[in-house]
């Protein structure tokens, strides 16, 4: 069964309050009223469905349109964005998820995950290819506090080099020695907009995958699910294969971005260029207004989940209509699996019964025939 991440919970977030900041979406997870049980005026957020208001209503949003896993809205709770803050920030961030996923509003609230965010340390897609004791100890604050809300499940995410994810996995074991136990953590580099399969740093996904893996079995880390983001769906398409043949059997995780224009170019323009050669562009027929329709991106979707990945979401530009359309999609494919998965059962099972009573059926027949002859 393919888990379904949330989608852009930081954009979502942004769009309902006139393309406010990632920063101001951090700072309201504080002011949350299903944190607080105080209505705030300044996070109010109104959905079509009427489900409460705040960053927990994003959540909520993505919940009801089929997700099974919600990613703490803490991305830019860092030192390097929030100062001594981040990590309350980080607390709030995690208590709103938290709030979403307990909802009884849906059926089923105690199969929902939350998986708590940990991110580059730095500007965004900025490649790190220095190990830090300081960014582990960092890290081990974030992972820390995230464990202490009961978070499923760390995700490092957007990492963009081997050495970035190396000093995600010390943060993670220095938290788990005080914690007392292994917290399970998923790793996820961001690719580069083309089809070389390469991490905006420049490594092959492959290989920072496998380098981030062997740290962890070095550091006693439970590692326990690999993967891409925050990329065109195209660069997924071309690095999947190398990333469901080195994750040997852990959880294969993707997630795209929607926006026609790529980050890739986003950056060159910043003059920050990634090692990107011709960016992947979708097909036009696929985007209305520069962004994928949930239509063409769920097609995306379950197309990575037959090719091997095993929780699929959605990264900058994706809404809760993209994660119902995948969630519509994923569903459909499940009864056909399971559909032939009964026809294949009927036939072993004729077969046995064929096998078993063959040789008697042959003698009830041959015997027959001798007293008819009589």
């Amino acid at each position: 069964m393919v888990l379904l991440l949330d989608g852009g919970v930081g954009h979502e977030w942004k769009k309902a309050h006139g393309d406010a900041s990632f920063l101001g979406g951090a700072l309201a997870c504080e002011t949350d009223p299903a944190r607080t049980g105080v209505p705030s005026l300044h996070v109010k957020l109104s959905w079509p469905n009427g489900q409460g208001e705040g960053v927990a209503a994003v959540h909520e949003a993505f919940f009801a349109a089929g997700a099974d896993v919600a990613t703490t809205n803490s991305f830019v709770a860092t030192p390097h964005h929030a100062g001594d803050r981040a990590v309350p920030l980080v607390t709030a961030a995690a208590r709103c998820a938290q709030r979403a996923a307990r909802s009884t509003a849906q059926p089923l609230p105690a199969m929902r995950k939350v998986a708590g965010c940990l991110p580059p340390l730095g500007e965004c897609y900025a490649v790190r290819r220095d190990r830090s004791d300081a960014d582990a100890a960092v890290y081990e604050q974030l992972a820390f506090a995230l464990a202490d809300e009961k978070v499923d499940v760390l995700l490092a995410e957007t990492l963009t080099h081997s050495s970035e994810a190396a000093n995600v996995i010390l943060g993670v074991k220095m938290a788990s020695l005080k914690r007392g136990y292994r917290l399970p953590l998923w790793v996820v580099f961001t690719l580069a907009d083309d089809a070389t399969g390469r991490l905006r740093g420049g490594e092959r996904a492959a290989i920072a995958i496998q380098r981030a893996l062997d740290a962890a079995d070095g550091a006693g880390v439970l590692l326990s699910g690999v993967g891409v983001n925050c990329c065109a769906p195209g660069a997924v398409d071309a690095a999947l294969a190398d990333v469901v043949e080195v994750a040997e059997g852990r959880e294969v995780i993707v997630y795209a971005n929607a926006f026609e224009s790529t980050t890739s170019e986003w950056l060159k323009k910043e003059g920050r260029p990634d090692c990107c050669g011709k960016p992947c562009r979708g097909n036009p027929r696929e985007y209305v207004d520069g962004v994928m329709t949930p239509d063409a991106y769920a097609r995306r979707a379950a197309s990575w989940a037959r090719r091997g990945a095993t929780v699929v979401g959605g990264c900058c530009g994706t809404t809760p209509a993209h994660t119902k359309a995948c969630r519509v999609l994923f569903d459909r494919q499940r009864r056909r699996s399971r559909f032939f998965g009964y026809l294949t059962f009927l036939a072993v099972v004729l077969a046995v019964l064929a096998r078993a009573l063959g040789p008697a059926l042959a003698l009830a027949l041959a015997e027959k025939r001798v007293w008819d002859e009589l």
